[in-house]
């Protein structure tokens, strides 16, 4: 099924078995000098996780225009989080590093290649432009997914919107990038999480988790834990995927529905399996906004009370249409829902209530 160029890369990475991985368009051309320039520059050491060399532009045709480009030029971390990529479509990395990084994210396409480059930075790996000679020719056309955005006829998604170092989040500890204490970065603590996440997930929703785990992970505030429950047919969802799941996100706690198809018996499951003091149960077609935690963890210092309740307006997508959410109104209530299913509340009211009624079929959130 086509799922779009990021998958169809990260199968055919899953399907290699060469230690070094290299991507190229079907419209580009590697130089007889690819291979050479660039295993050289990336053996030189093993911190090296990525290594690219110049290009020159070619136009429909495939007649060269520039024989030369000035772009590429040596990687710099802070250009890259400024969403000014330093890294050519056509370069080559460590297997090793695609793998631990997770590979291609659709959501982030026209540039899920720039940001992949980041992420392969962000967890420890170098990348470097190791050789001035081009090595190869990038076909630049109107039909291009460059072109298209140069000229404003397609919108460049923000590719950086969930990596939290982006959005005023703490570095990761190993992150090739100076620490601002001169010292080290941060090691974030996920032992005492505050928030709970608990999605199940059902067979329609396996390739769209992915979009609902990275907004998790791109969260602003990181006191918080996952519990992804597998309401699937097959079972086995943590090896979902070109990349399984549980390689990409190896943070997430898996539990097996035994009630398949009754999404309240598999959020009341997850919830069994929670630490946080607080709750949130988010579908695997929904994804969060990056302050959701700092927002609603914010609001909940600020009326701490054990049967609170912490809501936020909407975005309906794909238009991204903002919805008003209602102040709460319990009378109101009782004969229209006030808000989106995903809200904050304290884990405690959830068992005082006795959780989701498994014996309805619709509207359990509502109940």
């Amino acid at each position: 099924v086509n799922q779009g160029v990021a998958s169809a890369r990260n199968c055919g990475a899953t399907a290699s078995c060469g230690e070094f991985l290299s991507f190229l368009d079907a419209d580009d051309r590697m130089l007889p000098n690819f291979l050479e320039e660039l295993l050289k520059g990336l053996t030189q050491r093993s911190t090296l996780g990525l290594v690219y060399g110049k290009l020159a532009l070619m136009d429909d045709a495939g007649n060269v225009r520039r024989e030369k480009s000035n772009w590429p030029g040596k990687f710099r971390m802070d250009l890259q989080l400024d969403k000014k990529c330093q890294v050519p479509s056509c370069n080559m990395m460590r297997r090793q590093a695609f793998m631990r990084a997770g590979g291609f994210r659709q959501h982030t396409a026209p540039a899920e290649d720039a940001e992949l480059w980041t992420r392969i930075s962000l967890i420890g790996y170098d990348v470097e432009l190791c050789t001035e000679d081009v090595v190869y020719q990038y076909r630049l056309h109107k039909r291009s997914a460059t072109s298209m955005v140069r000229e404003a006829k397609k919108k460049e998604p923000n590719w950086l919107g969930w990596l939290p170092v982006a959005n005023g989040g703490s570095i990761p500890f190993a992150a090739r990038m100076a620490p601002e204490n001169k010292v080290s970065h941060p090691v974030p603590n996920y032992d005492r999480p505050e928030v709970s996440f608990v999605i199940p997930v059902w067979d329609g929703h396996k390739t769209l988790l992915q979009d609902a785990l990275e907004s998790i992970a791109g969260q602003v505030d990181n006191r918080w834990e996952v519990i992804v429950v597998d309401d699937t047919k097959e079972g086995n969802l943590e090896n979902y995927g070109s990349i399984p799941y549980r390689d990409v996100y190896p943070w997430v706690r898996w539990v097996r529905n035994q009630k398949i198809g009754n999404v309240s018996a598999a959020r009341n499951l997850g919830v069994m399996h929670t630490r946080g003091r607080f709750l949130t149960f988010i579908d695997a077609d929904d994804y969060l906004m990056r302050g959701y935690v700092y927002e609603t963890l914010k609001a909940s210092e600020a009326c701490p009370n054990d049967a609170m309740f912490y809501y936020t307006d909407w975005y309906a997508m794909p238009e991204g249409k903002a919805h008003k959410a209602e102040p709460w109104n319990l009378d109101r209530l009782k004969t229209h829902a006030l808000f989106a299913v995903t809200f904050l509340h304290p884990r405690k009211a959830f068992f005082d209530i006795g959780g989701f009624d498994e014996d309805l079929a619709l509207w359990e959130d509502w109940d």
